[in-house]
């Protein structure tokens, strides 16, 4: 597939530098580029597990909103100054995911979780973070966990019209 796909790629780029006469250095990133502008993005793909597809997130740099945790750190990382969290020092694997700076300087260990309720089943210590970040907050109301829980979902999409579903 190696050589097949350099050999595309040079008629590619040929290809668009003769229907292009800007004096503009042309490779693969600016194809790409180029083509995502004419060309738009499918739907992700989700696992058959799935029954529903997310709901678009319209007033927010992501498109759809997030189906597991990964797509909750990205959110964060989107986001982070406007939740009180002007910097970040440290992401990491192990728990906890995160260390961040607050709005008042302070160190804060922060745990990313699709739902919060996930905290709980991984068996995580309550004293080694600070802050559980989740997507959806399904804990009860009168769990101690509940004041160190930041719903995404909530605190972005709070009072706008249209919050996903």
């Amino acid at each position: 597939m190696g050589k097949k796909f350099e050999i595309y790629n040079e008629i590619l780029i040929d290809s668009v530098q003769s229907v292009l006469t800007r004096d503009y250095e042309w490779d693969t990133c600016a194809i790409a580029r180029l083509l995502g502008e004419f060309i738009p993005s499918p739907r992700p793909i989700i696992s058959r597990k799935s029954v529903e597809s997310p709901s678009p997130l319209s007033k927010v740099p992501m498109l759809y909103e997030p189906v597991n945790e990964l797509g909750v750190v990205l959110l964060f990382g989107m986001y982070h100054r406007e939740l009180g969290f002007p910097y970040i020092i440290k992401v990491q694997q192990s728990f906890p995911d995160m260390i961040a700076l607050d709005e008042e300087g302070d160190y804060c260990r922060i745990e990313f979780e699709y739902k919060s309720s996930s905290f709980i089943q991984h068996g995580h210590d309550p004293d080694g973070c600070d802050y559980i970040v989740c997507w959806i907050d399904d804990l009860d109301d009168q769990s101690p966990l509940k004041e160190k829980t930041i719903s995404l979902r909530e605190e972005i999409f709070e009072g706008q019209e249209n919050e996903p579903e």
